[in-house]
């Protein structure tokens, strides 16, 4: 039976004589996946992860004092400027309230580094030439800046103690407590950066070790859905994913291959995965759809729009086809990291020959 609508294409009129292209379905032959073995990693938080957010946090909470003494990096400023190439303004801010940071970008690569020194009240003329290649050609050429320094301010740090737990307002009531809390988030960071990459490699190991051939309206479906999710992602869609290539020094060609790569991978991963649930005869109930429902309701921030959202019958249908996947890669991780012993189970034969198509299936 076919997966489409035959394509029909009249060769001759006469004597009439058509040629029709039927879809037929895929034929997937998995690998003996319940063979795979794949090491789990160890899930260590390190002190030094744990300092680095405490240290970002301290940052958050810093508050900015005047002082009475020449700028340094690190330094909070106000100014007065303009920046002229020729007789173009660039550049003209008054009150421009900015931080000194070595290698700054702002306003140019360079700027910031003539500020270093000033005092306040100071007035300062200087010429920065772009670095070779960071700007256009035009933009390469020398800017002109003159700048007037109102105020200079330094970063002052909380300390860590009780009561810099406390101000973060979540319920914290020590120092101990918070250090606890991003332990246990840092945890579950690298739990699920864990989780993917095994994924990625289980799957990849099962896709290569299977057989797969699928009509190649397949991979164009796949192509589409990817083009239409990339083009949601920007308001001008499909406008707006042009001018992102662009922006990144993309061609069209280099979007395409890419796109093609990655919904052949996605295919694939599919097909064998529908396999897999089949053959452990996976299933999602009513009542597990409703259980996830309730849990993104409570993190939701728009609970009302929200539950007029997964009560649609199509959402409901997407969310459990989302939640079959995500139980079939759950036992396949569990079947590869977990001790078990598979000379108890019934496995079919191992494919001895591997091939993976992407323009088989029609007849």
């Amino acid at each position: 039976q076919s997966i489409a609508q035959p394509a029909v294409e009249v060769l001759t009129r006469d004597p009439l004589v058509i040629q029709a292209t039927i879809y037929m379905p895929p034929i997937v032959e998995p690998g003996n996946y319940k063979e795979i073995k794949q090491a789990s990693e160890k899930i260590e938080v390190k002190q030094e992860d744990i300092d680095k957010v405490l240290e970002n946090l301290r940052h958050r909470q810093a508050v900015w004092e005047p002082v009475e003494r020449p700028v340094k990096f690190g330094d909070l400023v106000v100014v007065d400027g303009e920046g002229k190439q020729g007789e173009k303004v660039i550049w003209n801010r008054k009150a421009d309230n900015f931080e000194v940071l070595e290698k700054g970008f702002y306003p140019i690569p360079g700027f910031t580094e003539e500020l270093v020194g000033m005092e306040k009240g100071q007035d300062k003329s200087f010429i920065v030439k772009p670095p070779a290649g960071e700007q256009s050609d035009k933009e390469e050429q020398p800017v002109s800046f003159t700048v007037k320094l109102h105020e200079i301010k330094e970063e002052k740090l909380a300390e860590l103690n009780d009561d810099f737990a406390k101000a973060l307002g979540e319920n914290l009531n020590s120092l101990a407590e918070l250090t606890e809390k991003i332990k246990e988030e840092l945890r579950k960071k690298l739990e699920e950066e864990d989780r993917e990459k095994q994924e990625d490699l289980i799957l990849e190991r099962i896709v290569s070790e299977s057989r797969i051939e699928y009509p190649s309206i397949m991979l164009d479906r796949e192509i589409a859905n990817l083009r239409a999710m990339e083009e949601s992602r920007f308001k001008s869609g499909k406008s707006g994913v042009e001018e992102y290539l662009k922006l990144i020094k993309k061609t069209e060609e280099q979007h395409k291959e890419e796109l093609h790569a990655l919904a052949g991978k996605r295919l694939q991963r599919g097909l064998v995965l529908d396999k897999v649930r089949e053959a452990e005869k996976i299933e999602i109930t009513d009542a597990e759809v409703e259980e996830e429902v309730e849990k993104r309701l409570k993190i939701s921030t728009k609970v009302d729009e929200m539950k007029k959202f997964y009560i649609r019958p199509e959402v409901k249908e997407s969310l459990k086809r989302e939640l079959i996947v995500r139980k079939t890669i759950d036992r396949l991780i569990a079947m590869a990291t977990q001790d078990h012993d598979v000379s108890k189970e019934k496995v079919e034969e191992p494919v001895t020959e591997s091939q993976q198509s992407q323009g088989g299936g029609e007849k």
